[in-house]
């Protein structure tokens, strides 16, 4: 599939100079993870969304090693078929949490297998009446301002099992 973009959308980055949530894409032939960019605590951290789907994250500032493409202005669009009750318990990885006025996207640390974290995208969305939580199954990352020229990330977790 071709992703078309204009160059002014993506640059070339250092994963410990990233400024801001976005996406890190490969374009070294030894580099194979792309990343989405969150926060966890006030700091960046980079989630591996790869073949693994572990969603395992690295913090940014510490990361010399990896240089990608760097994206920062994202949409993100659900599939509202896909929501469920975001328990207070596990959930999979992968997925989109709304809680208040953040969108999260659930991924784990280094040698933290089990232990769930919410990494922010999003925030200042509109509250609600309702202090649940909601989770996404079905997601997906727009790239690009031209329905023509742009490119999608869809993650489906339905088939994961849980």
């Amino acid at each position: 599939m071709a992703a078309w973009l204009a160059p002014q959308a993506f640059r070339p980055l250092e994963l410990s100079a990233v400024p801001d949530v976005g996406l890190m894409l490969p374009f070294k032939a030894y580099l194979t993870s792309s990343f989405i960019i969150g926060y966890l605590e006030n700091e960046l951290w980079a989630i591996d969304y790869g073949q693994s789907a572990r969603y395992e994250a690295l913090k940014c500032e510490d990361d010399y090693n990896y240089t990608g493409l760097y994206i920062s202005n994202l949409q993100i669009e659900i599939d509202l078929t896909s929501a469920f009750d975001f328990p207070s318990g596990r959930f999979r990885y992968g997925a989109l949490v709304r809680d208040t006025d953040k969108l999260y996207v659930v991924g784990s640390l280094p040698h933290q297998p089990g232990h769930t974290r919410l990494f922010r995208l999003v925030e200042g969305l509109e509250v609600g009446d309702s202090k649940d939580r909601v989770g996404f199954s079905k997601w997906r990352i727009k790239v690009g301002d031209d329905d023509k020229r742009n490119f999608v990330l869809d993650f489906d977790l339905s088939a994961q099992p849980a």
